[in-house]
């Protein structure tokens, strides 16, 4: 009977131990979404008009084939969102090299993928 009893305080006080860990460890996700935030907000700053020079705050060119008229950026603390951004500026059909003064022409709505290399 002792023994029990014994065995039955020690599993109620598992129990309550671990449902306070898992409650702990629960989100109600915010947390997890503070990041998306900062990204969905990032992408709302970038407007037509800007400079390829304005993306380097928040975003990097992403790996593989990329054209001086159109390229997909990451945003620098997630690699995985990203945005299609086309370009305009001068020489733009003889000069393949990207200028930090070619001019967003137009950006696409965020999404996610894996970070290309090269």
């Amino acid at each position: 009977m002792r023994e029990a009893l014994r065995l039955t305080i020690l599993c109620c006080a598992i129990s309550f131990l671990f449902s306070g860990v898992l409650a702990g460890a629960r989100s109600d996700g915010t947390q997890d979404c503070k990041l998306i935030v900062q990204a969905l907000e990032a992408v709302k700053k970038l407007k037509a008009g800007m400079f390829r020079a304005d993306l380097a705050k928040d975003f990097e060119q992403d790996g593989g084939v990329s054209f001086r008229q159109q390229g997909r950026y990451l945003y620098k603390k997630c690699r995985y969102i990203k945005v299609d951004i086309e370009f305009s500026g001068r020489d733009m059909t003889t000069r393949v090299t990207p200028l930090p003064d070619d001019q967003i022409t137009s950006i696409s709505r965020p999404y996610l993928e894996y970070p290309l290399t090269d």
